[in-house]
């Protein structure tokens, strides 16, 4: 999850080079060859519930 300028985004946790999982953050191939897996999320007060 993220906040991007006050929007709530969620993507899935695989990376779009090589299918692998995003645990580390550490990039080990470039540039992107495919979309991340992103959600819809809904804010309630102090919540965030994927839609």
């Amino acid at each position: 999850m993220a906040n991007v300028d006050g929007e709530i985004l969620a993507v899935g946790g695989e990376c779009s080079h090589d299918g692998v999982p995003l645990r580390t953050g550490s990039v080990l191939e470039s540039p992107a060859v495919s979309a991340i897996e992103s959600h819809s999320v809904r804010v309630d007060g102090d919540d965030i519930h994927l839609a």
